[in-house]
C-alpha cells in the first residue's frame, strides 16, 4: 500500500543498505524482491540461527521451526520499524514536496492510514495480539498519519478557466506563497476521491482562499462576488486574482528595484547612450515595471527593435529573442532572429546607425520588414528552445495568442520579469563556465 518512493526510502533506512533498481526501471519489482529476500527471509538471520544450532549444547528437535520463529521475529521488528519511521517522517513533513505516503486510488486493498496498515498486518501475522495499536501506544509508540482525499489531488494546472474553479489549487498556492499549512485543511471536499466538487463547496473553498489572502492585503470590495465569479470560470476575475497574488508575494523577489536600475545603468554605459533628462510619468502600478520597460527599450534601441509597451511591442517575439541573444549569444545568434519592428526614420536614433555584436558591426536597418507569420512563429520556437535549456522561466506565452490578438499586458509583464531575473543570473553562469573552460 505504500507509495514506492516512500517504501524504498523506508526500507533502505531500516535495512541500512541501498536497494538496487530493476533493469526495466520498475521500482515495484525491485522492492518486492527486497521484501522477500531481506525482510521475510533474511539470509543473515538464517546464518545466525544455523551458527547457533551448530554450537549449541542443547538439542533442537526441529531446526526448521526454530528458523521460522527467528525469521518471524526479525520480520516483525523490521515491519514495525518501517511503519513507525514512515509515519513519523510523513507527520513531520521532512520533504518539501511532501508526496503521498500511500498509493492513490479507491481499491479494496488500498490502505490510507498507518493505523489501518498496522491492524491489517496484525490480523495476518499476529492473530492473538488483539489491539496492536493500543499495545504500542502503551509502550510510547503512536501512529498518526491518515491520507486525506485532498492529499491525492493533482495540483497541476492546464486550463485557468477550469482548473482553478474549485478553489483547491488556489488554496495550495496560498499555502505556498504564505508559507502556511492550515489553509487546505479548511476546504470542503467530496466524501469519495475522484468525485466532482459541488458548486457550494467550490464557493466555500474560494472564500477560505480570499480570507487567507487578506493577511497580505489582497482585499476585494465584494469578496463573495469574486468567489462566485472564479467558481463560475470568469477568466478576467481569475487572472486579476492571480496577478494580485503575484504582485504581493513574488515581484519583490523576482524584480528588485536596485538590480534592474543597476542593469539599466550598465547598458547605457555599454551602448554609450546618454541618460534621459525627460521625466516620464509612471505607466504602471509598480515602478519596477517602468524600469523593466526602460530596460527593454535600451536593448531594443541597440538592436533596432521598437519597444513602446508590454503588448504589441512583444507580439512578434523579436524582443524576447533579442534579450536572450544579448545576454547569452551562444544560445541564439542574432541572424536567427526575425525583427519586423525596426526603428523608423525620425525615431530615437541608434548608436551611429550601427549595431555592435561582439567584434562585428552591422548596419542598423531603418525600414520595417514585411510581417511574416512563419518568421514570427520561428521567433517563439527559438525562444522556447532557449528557455528549455536555461530553465527557471515559466513558459506562459502562446504564439497564437501573441500574434492573432493584442497580447495580455499583465501576462507579458509577468513573463518579462521572470526572464529578466533568470537571464541576468544565467549570463553570469555562462561567462563563469566559459572562463573555466578557457583556463
Amino acid at each position: 500500500s505504500y507509495h514506492p518512493f516512500w517504501l524504498r526510502a523506508g526500507l533502505e533506512a531500516v535495512l541500512k543498505e541501498s536497494i538496487p533498481r530493476h533493469v526495466d526501471g520498475d521500482d515495484r519489482i525491485a522492492l518486492t524482491r527486497c521484501i522477500k529476500t531481506k525482510v521475510i527471509n533474511d539470509p543473515n538471520v538464517s546464518a545466525a540461527v544455523a551458527y547457533h544450532l551448530e554450537h549449541s549444547d542443547s538439542k533442537v528437535l526441529n531446526a526448521a521451526v526454530e528458523l521460522r520463529k527467528a525469521q518471524n521475529q526479525a520480520m516483525l521488528k523490521k515491519v514495525l520499524c518501517l511503519i513507525m519511521l514512515l509515519d513519523k517522517c510523513k507527520s513531520m513533513r521532512i520533504l518539501s514536496r511532501d508526496p503521498c505516503l500511500f498509493s492513490m486510488g479507491n481499491g479494496a486493498n488500498n490502505v490510507k492510514s498507518s493505523k489501518a496498515l498496522l491492524i491489517n498486518f496484525a490480523k495476518d501475522y499476529l492473530s492473538g495480539e488483539g489491539d496492536i495499536e493500543k499495545h504500542l501506544r502503551q509502550l510510547g509508540f503512536r501512529v498518526e498519519h491518515e491520507q486525506s482525499i485532498l492529499s491525492e489531488v493533482d495540483f497541476s494546472v492546464t486550463n485557468l478557466a477550469v482548473d482553478l474553479r474549485d478553489g483547491v489549487r488556489l488554496a495550495k498556492l496560498a499555502e505556498i506563497v504564505l508559507k502556511r499549512h492550515d489553509i487546505c485543511s479548511a476546504l470542503r471536499m467530496p466524501a469519495v476521491s475522484g468525485t466532482a466538487i459541488a458548486p457550494t463547496q467550490k464557493v466555500h473553498n474560494l472564500r477560505v482562499v480570499l480570507k487567507a489572502l487578506e493577511s497580505i492585503s489582497i482585499v476585494f470590495d465584494d469578496a463573495e462576488k469574486v468567489a462566485k465569479d472564479v467558481s463560475g470560470g470568469n477568466r478576467e476575475v481569475t487572472l486579476q486574482l492571480l496577478w494580485n497574488i503575484f504582485m504581493r508575494t513574488q515581484i519583490e523577489r523576482i524584480l528588485p528595484v536596485e538590480t534592474i536600475a543597476c542593469e539599466i545603468m550598465r547598458l547605457r554605459s555599454l551602448f554609450r547612450f546618454a541618460a534621459s533628462t525627460h521625466v516620464v510619468a509612471s505607466q504602471h502600478e509598480d515602478r519596477r515595471f517602468d524600469l523593466l520597460l526602460k530596460w527593454c527599450q535600451l536593448l531594443g534601441q541597440h538592436y533596432g527593435v521598437r519597444v513602446c509597451n508590454f503588448t504589441s511591442s512583444f507580439s512578434d517575439g523579436a524582443m524576447f529573442c533579442i534579450i536572450v541573444h544579448h545576454y547569452i549569444p551562444e544560445l541564439l545568434p542574432l541572424a536567427s532572429i526575425y525583427r519586423p519592428r525596426n526603428l523608423q526614420a525620425g525615431d530615437e536614433s541608434l548608436t551611429n546607425g550601427e549595431i555592435v555584436v561582439g567584434d562585428m558591426v552591422h548596419l542598423a536597418p531603418v525600414v520595417r520588414d514585411t510581417v511574416d507569420a512563419e518568421s514570427e512563429k520561428s521567433n517563439f520556437r527559438h525562444l522556447h528552445e532557449c528557455l528549455t535549456q536555461i530553465g527557471g522561466v515559466p513558459q506562459i506565452l502562446r504564439h497564437n495568442e501573441m500574434v492573432e490578438s493584442i497580447p495580455d499586458c499583465k501576462t507579458v509583464m509577468c513573463f518579462v520579469a521572470h526572464l529578466f531575473s533568470r537571464i541576468v543570473e544565467c549570463a553570469h553562469e555562462f561567462k563563469a563556465a566559459a572562463s573555466i573552460q578557457k583556463a
